[in-house]
């Protein structure tokens, strides 16, 4: 792909079509272009269906926070809560909080009881005061991906 210059489709549409909503990603064979992937579907009340467009955080530093280690701050100021990926399985959840030194105030990140090796959670959550993992016992463990 050069500059200037823009994949476009040229497959005709008929009625009742519209074209679908894509993104050009860097590297591809041909500058082609890839749909974007939706979130889970919701209808509204008068019955329209709608999905939000998955968007995928990562983050520019991480931290580990092992299973078990109960209080854990990940950052002690304002940030934004990124990705989460389980590095071992736990029956115990994992919060994160909104505070800079305390396992309370506004949660703002949940990792389920049970969650596999290897699942992502994406939270692109704003942390006003710092970001704090409350590790319980049996939980899992993760590493943190933050701004």
């Amino acid at each position: 792909m050069s500059f200037g210059t823009t994949p476009t489709s040229t497959t005709p549409l008929t009625t009742n079509q519209f074209p679908v909503s894509a993104v050009y990603i860097p590297g591809t064979s041909g500058s082609n272009l890839t749909a974007l992937q939706g979130g889970p579907a919701s209808t509204d009340g008068l019955g329209n269906v709608s999905a939000p467009v998955v968007v995928v955080f990562g983050g520019t530093a991480t931290f580990p926070v092992p299973s078990n280690s109960g209080v854990t701050v990940v950052r002690n100021s304002a940030g934004r809560l990124a990705t989460v990926i389980v590095t071992t399985s736990g029956p115990a959840q994992l919060n994160i909080y909104d505070n800079a030194s305390q396992a309370s105030g506004t949660i703002i990140g949940a990792i389920p009881a049970n969650a596999a090796v290897g699942s992502v959670y994406a939270f692109n959550s704003p942390a006003a005061l710092g970001i704090v993992a409350n590790s319980v016992a049996s939980c899992c463990s993760v590493t943190i991906c933050y701004y």
